[in-house]
């Protein structure tokens, strides 16, 4: 859900809290559909529904058929795991995102990945740039030549 909120597809309206409460979000219908569908698609599975394993079987044998679908999937996985592809503590990527931005005054998500390249990708750039704005740390000034924000540092 952090994921999920962090790209601006879901909004919290309410934070986590503990055990006992979680956060509260919106969904919009289509949302809603698509984890109506995975819950009780699961759920069937798991109460040894025939039909739902059949059906989960013959999706996975098309996925499988289609090797650039699976790349594509493969490829998914693997940049959504944060520590396969990057181990790198939190601590530590907003350290060298500052020291960037320090050396250049101001600097695009671009400038910065291409800084820190291979070490950080785009989107653990990104995803650390906007820690750090909430943090308050920087802040992004939209550009008027197009859609992009150079970062300050604050």
């Amino acid at each position: 859900m952090v994921r999920l909120t962090d790209h601006g597809h879901i909004v919290p309206l309410q934070d986590f809290v503990g055990q006992g409460r979680h956060t509260v979000v919106t969904l919009t219908a289509r949302q809603r559909r698509f984890l109506d569908d995975l819950v009780s698609g699961i759920d069937a599975i798991g109460a040894g529904d025939r039909h739902a394993i059949k059906r989960g079987q013959d999706q996975a044998r098309r996925i499988i058929s289609d090797p650039a679908r699976v790349r594509r999937l493969i490829a998914k996985a693997y940049g959504a795991s944060k520590l396969t592809t990057n181990p790198i503590s939190a601590a530590e990527k907003q350290h060298r995102i500052l020291a960037v931005l320090r050396a250049h005054n101001s600097a695009t998500t671009g400038v910065v990945t291409a800084a820190l390249s291979p070490d950080l990708t785009k989107d653990l750039v990104a995803g650390t740039l906007a820690e750090l704005a909430k943090a308050g740390k920087v802040r992004g000034e939209r550009q008027p030549d197009g859609p992009y924000k150079r970062r300050l540092l604050i």
